[in-house]
C-alpha cells in the first residue's frame, strides 16, 4: 500500500486496498482452518477470547518491545522498507 502511494500512481489505491483484503481473507481462510484442525478446542477459545482487528485494552507500559526475538524481527521488518528505496531515489533525483 505504501509504494503504492508513493509512487503516485492514486488510481491504484483502490486496486492495492481489493488486493490486500482478497489476499488477505484467502490467507485468514487457509489458517484458521489448518489451526482449527490442529489445535481444536484451544484454537476456538483463543478466536473467543482475542479480538481479530482492535486490541482491548492495550497499554504500552505493558508492552515488552526489546526482547530475544526483537533483532531477527527487526532484519526481517526491515526488508519491507527495502521496498520503498526505489520510489525514495526518484524523488531525491527530482529535486
Amino acid at each position: 500500500m505504501g509504494a503504492t502511494i508513493a509512487s503516485e500512481l492514486l488510481w491504484l489505491v483502490p486496486i492495492t486496498i481489493i488486493w490486500c483484503f482478497g489476499v488477505y481473507s484467502i490467507v485468514i481462510h487457509y489458517e484458521e482452518g489448518h489451526l482449527l484442525e490442529k489445535y481444536r478446542d484451544g484454537y476456538r477459545r483463543y478466536l473467543l477470547k482475542v479480538p481479530r482487528w482492535l486490541p482491548k485494552g492495550l497499554s504500552f507500559r505493558n508492552l515488552d518491545l526489546i526482547n530475544e526475538n526483537f533483532n531477527r524481527v527487526a532484519l526481517i521488518e526491515f526488508s519491507g522498507i527495502l521496498i520503498l528505496l526505489p520510489y525514495i531515489i526518484k524523488e531525491i533525483l527530482n529535486r
